[in-house]
């Protein structure tokens, strides 16, 4: 079995100055994402039967999704304000169709359909402790609007998730470039 997810790696030089930026105003502690494992997590699957994550693999070589543009902005939590465990920032951009191939070929090999409503972001701080909540939502309204990056979306991966006591490692096993 290997612990396994699709998603869109992220590359942001400007991780760590954000990152900074709200540590210094010491309203929020937690688990920092390392800047090499940001993604937006396009289809967790869990523990998958190696055989069957090979037959995923090969399926998703056949997509005809087109490459796209992705604006990345508004700083958010969920599950929200009052009881915030993960700091995020939310993607914008065509997503949709790439969502829905990813969902439409996990479903032909068992794996549910996502209920919830698809909200692309790229999840900063998985957070363990709230001090100074009016710091907190001060900050979240600072950074309401803020665009911090635009980028090029031309490819989505399958990753295999390793847990570690240090925190995850994400080892890509497929890459897969849009057109």
């Amino acid at each position: 079995m290997i612990r396994a997810f699709i998603g869109i790696r992220i590359i942001w030089p400007g991780y760590e100055k954000l990152k900074y930026e709200i540590q210094k105003e010491e309203c929020i502690f937690g688990k920092w994402v390392e800047s090499s494992n940001l993604h937006i997590t396009l289809k967790f699957l869990g523990n998958t039967d190696e055989e069957v994550l090979e037959k995923i693999k090969l399926e998703l070589n056949n997509h005809k999704i087109n490459s796209f543009e992705a604006t990345f902005k508004s700083l958010g939590c969920f599950p929200n304000e009052n009881n915030p465990r993960v700091l995020f920032i939310n993607g914008f951009g065509n997503f949709v169709p790439l969502k829905n191939f990813v969902e439409e070929t996990c479903e032909k090999y068992s794996f549910q359909r996502e209920n919830q409503d698809f909200i692309p972001h790229l999840t900063l701080l998985r957070i363990k402790k709230l001090k100074r909540k009016n710091k907190f939502l001060s900050l979240l309204r600072k950074y309401k609007d803020k665009e911090f990056f635009k980028v090029k979306i031309t490819s989505f991966q399958l990753f295999q998730s390793i847990l570690t006591s240090q925190g995850p490692i994400y080892k890509v096993l497929s890459e897969y470039k849009l057109f």
